[in-house]
């Protein structure tokens, strides 16, 4: 790949975000909007980084955008990838369960509504503003997700939230057919904090953030390809299976 690609990130700051500055072509520019800034010393491609108020109220989103005109019309963006979001459980309340329970229930459903589904939403807005006609948008779902029996039992507001994001998505190619929307279903990443919360687990069959960042833009960018994929990984290879 060595066309330059003018790209806007959300989420560029977690651990799946830092990985696709490094897979972009040389030349390529990044726009990194996240809560935070992205880890010093910054990718030579993060051309500016915009911070996300951690109240995420619209009217502060909002005040995103005069930056984002700006940055649009010097480079309309080709690529708008969306890797924000995060994990928490919170299970269905059993019956005569602690008050307490039942208050987990909500607040971790509200919280995971907010960072995954509320970031896609952003991101698809983003999408149909500022995105160029044969751009792509790429939001990240889960493979956990996909089958609602998996999480019903302990993280239905994540299960939830991942899975209005490929909603989200079948939207927008009803909307934009001639955009190029993708969704990718990783299992588990190997983060640090995924690692701290789970040190009893196998890392060997977890999918590193560099190798899913990789795999993307060599199938969805350079080959053009879109539309629901699974993240896989077989024999210590990662690879997108469309579904």
């Amino acid at each position: 790949m060595s066309k330059p690609i003018s790209s806007l990130i959300v989420g560029c700051s977690g651990s799946l975000g830092r990985a696709f500055p490094p897979a972009l072509p040389s030349l390529s520019s990044v726009i990194s909007v996240d809560l935070s800034p992205p880890p010093s010393p910054r990718h030579p491609l993060i051309s500016a980084h915009l911070p996300l108020p951690p109240s995420s109220q619209p009217s502060d989103l909002t005040n995103l955008l005069p930056h984002l005109d700006t940055a649009h019309s010097e480079k309309p963006f080709d690529l708008i990838i969306n890797t924000g979001g995060s994990w928490s459980s919170g299970p269905f309340p059993p019956p005569s369960s602690p008050h307490s329970t039942f208050t987990t229930y909500l607040t971790s459903t509200s919280s995971m509504l907010s960072s995954n589904l509320n970031s896609a939403i952003f991101s698809c807005g983003l999408a149909t503003r500022y995105l160029t006609s044969t751009g792509h948008l790429i939001l990240t779902g889960s493979h956990a997700s996909l089958t609602p029996s998996t999480c019903s039992s302990f993280m239905p507001g994540y299960g939830l939230s991942k899975n209005g994001v490929k909603y989200l998505a079948d939207m927008l190619r009803a909307l934009k057919p001639e955009f190029k929307v993708s969704v990718v279903h990783p299992r588990t990443l190997d983060t640090e904090a995924n690692r701290s919360a789970m040190p009893e687990e196998d890392f060997e069959g977890w999918v590193r953030c560099e190798e899913l960042a990789g795999e993307v833009m060599e199938r969805l960018v350079e080959g053009g390809e879109e539309g629901d994929w699974d993240v896989v990984k077989e024999g210590g290879v990662t690879r997108l299976v469309k579904l």
